[in-house]
């Protein structure tokens, strides 16, 4: 196919400048002018027309000496001697000058008969590949010039680019077109004679545009298993400008029912369940024997043992062999991790510890009378089945759920514990003392933590007065029930590891609170156990058979990308004041990020060295979980006195998640979220960056959240914004709990709780705005993608759609109940509607008119 570039043959005089340098700036000038420097026509060498003119002039002045002698009559006289010398002069001089003719003659004849050195080497063509019609699209992988030309000897070829810059050789190989490929090329190619160079260039025009739409579409067998995947999901019916989440996730949730033995079934679960696959295992049936041992060794469970007396009921000392040997926090939750305001250094710390069921709210709300109701069954039915008198079981486990009730009208609310700040107490073993009394604080540290304390000892304290009033409620409450509860607790954490008739018991419980309609698998269950136990060993088993390096470099490129992105958004903003600004792009500069996997995890003897004091028995499964908690639980606690491992990774690799670590100020992208529909190496990198690019936005943002910016570069808690800058934060903040709080899952008629979700709305909407212009970034140096088949949309378009495709899911109404009322994150529909609604880059790309339900005309943004 004929090329629509201009091409000019420029043959260079020995006049240029041509001796192996490139042309001057005002040679390029005129070449870029479109001027033809040099004749074009004459093919003689500068020695040849030299050589003609000496000739010319000798012949003229032999003309002269024949002039003078011609009126002399020759005829009929004898030459005289002077005559005879002037004419054998005469003779002499024109047989020299045929002579020099003669010569001069022959050796050009022969020099262009054997050599023809001194003709410039003639450039015949340039040849474009691939043969397509120009102008050039962006995003065309690959474009070859080839300067064709011919000489002898071999001329020697260079190429002068459009931004001055040159390159040797026949070919020129161009990558990736973008617009900046754009302009005049020229070919210069040169050979030498007697010290001279002789030259010739030839120049074509190449124009590369930006308009996406005459791209050729991507046929390859990934683009076309990619928009199938796509277009499996969506509902092309629904107008993606009044509710995006239809469009994009109509038809998965239709092609993806809720399994049985789920409450809830998304991507996240999806992609969960084919961890599990690969790390499929059988899990050993054990009778309850193992589990009514272990109540012995707590002091024995009073509804099933008839023979129990408080007599030796201290609870101090349950709750603190609990906490040591089960790593169960049964009303405190007692733990060691790094100091808020000096991250360096490791400390005890107390918060309110969780309930048996998700949230307080399933305890104090009028409409959750059928949880209680189930809930009460549940604990009835374990305690039969462990061997108590029915009426007894029926009467104490009551008792039990009104001092659990109790428990929770004294707990604090989920959505006023975000302020860490706020609640940050650090006191000492006395002063706590004197704070809680009634209760020996210095014993209760004493039964699990292994190291000499005393009353001086520093304990940070979040939940001082939950601690306060659990308290009381317990000194108002008979130790029979405290006890009930307290062993309930336990067993509560340990059925899952016993027989069937037990997990059939709680599975019968989750059919109330999640909605599920059979028991999930054996071995899916056993999965789901190994590597929440092990999950750097399960991990390490994942990333050898299932993870490429590759993706963890380009996960890297990503961060590096966002990240700019994040730091452009912070200059930009007009609320901060600029000495907070400046720190906030250092907090931002100094995160770590932690991709896939620690490199320690490949080698099998520091495998082994993790897990060296962990000890199992074969054909003890249950025994061996409780050696398993102790594992944990003393590798817990005895960091008390060592510093705080900055470096240690704490998340496992074959997880479906993401992290943000205000303490160590680090972001994690474990190996399990590295995969499809988060991001493939196949992938065109709009659906990348709409994917996991957005994960990486997302983690970044939480390090400024109402939480997160309350940390420094170095992860202590610490006041380094502003008050006025920190004014105008929470007049954002309001602005986006307004609205989140006025979404409705229509599914059960219930409001989104905006005040306790605001931390991951924060960061979705910071998370999208970030990947979105870092994808425009890339796109911008590298150029449009090809189109995806079978998919009328843009690549920006894209972007958002895979976005939103990743929270495409279903929930029962008992599961999005529990989302409501506990999680921290808004359910699927409204992560994709909360931040598109908000996104003006969303609006535009999808041409969504003003004031339609994903284009309002009032938007909130934090970041």
């Amino acid at each position: 196919m004929p090329l629509t570039a201009h091409h000019k043959y420029i043959p260079t005089s020995t006049n240029d400048q041509c001796n192996g340098e490139i042309p001057s700036q005002h040679t390029k000038q005129s070449l870029n002018a479109g001027s033809n420097n040099g004749s074009g026509n004459s093919k003689q060498c500068v020695l040849l027309q030299n050589a003609d003119r000496d000739n010319e002039k000798a012949g003229k002045d032999n003309d002269v000496r024949f002039s003078r002698t011609s009126n002399q009559s020759c005829a009929g006289r004898k030459w005289t001697n002077r005559e005879k010398y002037l004419l054998a002069i005469c003779c002499l001089l024109f047989t020299a000058c045929i002579v020099f003719i003669l010569i001069a003659f022959a050796r050009d004849v022969l020099f262009k008969a054997h050599h023809q050195c001194h003709v410039p080497p003639e450039i015949r063509s340039i040849e474009i590949l691939p043969s397509i019609q120009s102008p050039y699209n962006e995003g065309l992988p690959s474009l070859t010039l080839i300067c064709n030309a011919t000489g002898t000897p071999s001329p020697v070829h260079w190429w002068v680019l459009p931004d001055g810059t040159t390159r040797h050789g026949h070919t020129l190989e161009l990558h990736n077109l973008t617009v900046q490929h754009s302009g005049t090329y020229l070919c210069r190619v040169s050979h030498q004679y007697n010290g001279k160079e002789f030259c010739s260039n030839k120049t074509t025009n190449i124009t590369v545009e930006r308009t996406q739409g005459k791209l050729p579409v991507c046929l390859t067998q990934h683009c076309v298993v990619t928009a199938a995947h796509l277009l499996s999901s969506m509902d092309q019916s629904a107008d993606p400008c009044e509710n995006f989440f239809q469009f994009a996730c109509g038809n998965w949730n239709k092609n993806n029912p809720i399994p049985e033995d789920k409450a809830s079934f998304n991507t996240f679960e999806k992609l969960h369940d084919d961890l599990q696959i690969a790390l499929k295992a059988e899990i050993e049936k054990v009778g309850d024997s193992p589990l009514r041992k272990a109540l012995a060794n707590l002091g024995g469970w009073p509804v099933i043992d008839s023979k129990w007396t408080d007599a030796k009921f201290v609870l101090e000392d349950i709750l603190g062999n609990i906490r040591g040997h089960y790593n169960s926090p049964v009303l405190i939750d007692a733990f060691i991790a790094a100091d808020d305001k000096n991250s360096s250094v490791n400390i005890i710390q107390l918060e309110q510890p969780e309930l048996s069921m998700p949230s307080r709210d399933y305890y104090l709300k009028d409409n959750s009378s059928r949880y209680m109701r189930a809930y009460l069954t549940y604990m009835i039915d374990i305690a039969t089945l462990l061997g108590a008198e029915k009426n007894t079981a029926i009467k104490e486990m009551k008792q039990v759920l009104q001092f659990e009730t109790a428990l929770a009208k004294v707990s604090q609310p989920q959505n006023e514990r975000h302020d860490t700040g706020a609640r940050y107490k650090k006191i000492t073993i006395k002063q706590l003392q004197t704070l809680v009394p009634m209760f020996d604080w210095l014993r209760y540290f004493r039964t699990f933590i292994p190291v000499p304390l005393d009353e001086l000892e520093p304990v940070v304290v979040f939940a001082p007065e939950y601690l306060k009033d659990m308290i009381e409620v317990t000194r108002s409450t008979e130790k029979r029930v405290i006890a009930n509860y307290i062993l309930w607790r336990v067993i509560f954490d340990l059925v899952p590891q016993t027989t069937a008739s037990f997990q059939q018991a709680q599975n019968e419980f989750e059919k109330v609170m999640q909605g599920i309609l059979t028991e999930k698998p054996k071995w899916q269950k056993c999965v789901e156990y190994v590597n929440k136990k092990f999950g750097i060993a399960s991990g390490a088993m994942f990333v050898r058979d299932n993870f490429r390096k590759e993706r963890k470099e380009m996960a890297l490129e990503m961060i590096h990308d966002i990240r700019e992105a994040f730091n452009e958004l912070l200059e930009e903003n007009d609320w901060m004041d600029d000495e907070t600004r400046a720190v906030a792009r250092e907090k931002a500069n100094a995160m770590r990020e932690r991709i896939s996997y620690p490199d320690f995890i490949l080698e099998d003897q520091e495998l082994d060295e993790k897990y060296k004091d962990l000890q199992f028995l074969e054909g003890q499964f249950f025994e061996n979980n409780l050696r398993l908690e102790l594992f944990d639980a003393t590798s817990t606690i005895r960091k008390l006195r060592e510093p705080v491992d900055k470096e240690k990774w704490e998340q496992y690799p074959a997880v479906v998640n993401a992290f943000y670590n205000p303490n160590t100020n680090d972001i994690v992208f474990p190996a399990g979220i590295l995969q499809m529909p988060f991001y493939s190496e196949f992938f065109p990198r709009s659906l990348n960056f709409g994917g996991i690019g957005v994960v990486i936005g997302h983690e970044i943002t939480h390090g400024f959240d109402d939480k997160g910016r309350q940390y420094d570069k170095d992860g202590n808690l610490k006041q380094w914004w502003k008050n006025v800058t920190i004014e105008m934060f929470r007049e954002r903040t309001q602005c986006m709990i307004a609205q989140y709080s006025s979404y409705k899952l229509k599914q059960i008629d219930q409001q989104i709780d905006g005040k306790n979700t605001l931390g991951e709305n924060i960061a979705d909407n910071g998370g999208l705005k970030q990947a979105y212009r870092a994808y425009k970034k890339w796109e911008h140096k590298h150029g449009k993608e090809h189109p995806l088949p079978g998919l009328n949309l843009t690549h920006d378009q894209l972007f958002f759609l895979n976005y939103a495709q990743i929270w495409c899911g279903n929930m029962r109404d008992e599961e999005a109940l529990n989302k409501i009322r506990s999680s921290v994150h808004s359910p699927g529909p409204i992560r994709v509607l909360g931040p598109l609604s908000n996104s003006y880059d969303f609006a535009k790309a999808y041409s969504c008119p003003l004031n339609s339900s994903m284009n309002p005309e009032y938007k909130c943004a934090v970041w």
